[in-house]
């Protein structure tokens, strides 16, 4: 997804040309009311089922079964309850609850983590699920934990001052962009695709960085 493009659908900031150079202004996310815990899930009661064969006298023939989904099925339809921002054109907006040290996305979206609040997304943000992720460490000290990216294109914008403490994880992912553009950002080393660091970061556009299909 090309930079510029993915700022300016998720966020609506502004960009502003200066030479050569892009400078992104972005605008605050607004946070959701998150009420009721909407991100804890636990798997249904087995249902079970009784039939009876051979007739009058016959035998009854139980079967049970459970109402849990795998995950290794793509979801029908549906916005899942962790995308609490929405997720409309199948992109998926997180947010980490106040007090939560995990943050998951969901299989099978695109998803989005905006942390623009100044000491936001503290914890652990796992992404290795996702078809595809963007971590928007926007903040003064955002980012804090370590983000694991799965296979798919994994992108974190480390642009508030001091974001992005904890090493990112994207050595799996078929392109990883991890750019530090904040003063000073990216304290930890990431763990980039062989040969895809860049500064203190990552990026696929070098030769063999980028092997989505």
């Amino acid at each position: 997804m090309n930079r510029i493009a993915a700022l300016s659908f998720v966020a609506g900031g502004l960009l502003i040309a200066c030479g050569s150079e892009i400078i992104l202004q972005p605008a605050p996310f607004e946070q959701p009311d998150y009420g009721a815990d909407t991100t804890s899930s636990s798997p249904s009661a087995p249902v079970t089922t009784s039939s009876t064969t051979g007739g009058t006298g016959g035998s009854t023939v139980s079967t049970t079964t459970s109402s849990t989904t795998s995950i290794t099925t793509p979801p029908s339809s549906g916005c899942p309850k962790e995308c609490v921002g929405g997720c409309d054109d199948g992109i998926c907006i997180v947010y980490f609850k106040p007090g939560s040290s995990v943050l998951k996305c969901p299989p099978w979206l695109d998803c989005v983590v905006p942390c623009d609040d100044t000491g936001s997304c503290k914890g652990l943000i796992d992404c290795t699920n996702a078809s595809s992720c963007e971590v928007l460490c926007w903040g003064t000290n955002s980012c804090a934990g370590p983000i694991f990216c799965g296979d798919g294109p994994c992108t974190v914008e480390c642009i508030g001052s001091f974001s992005c403490a904890a090493p990112v994880e994207c050595g799996e992912s078929c392109a990883c962009d991890v750019w530090c553009s904040g003063t000073p950002s990216c304290g930890s080393s990431m763990q980039c695709k062989p040969g895809c660091a860049q500064g203190n970061g990552c990026s696929s556009k070098s030769e063999g960085c980028n092997t989505c299909g």
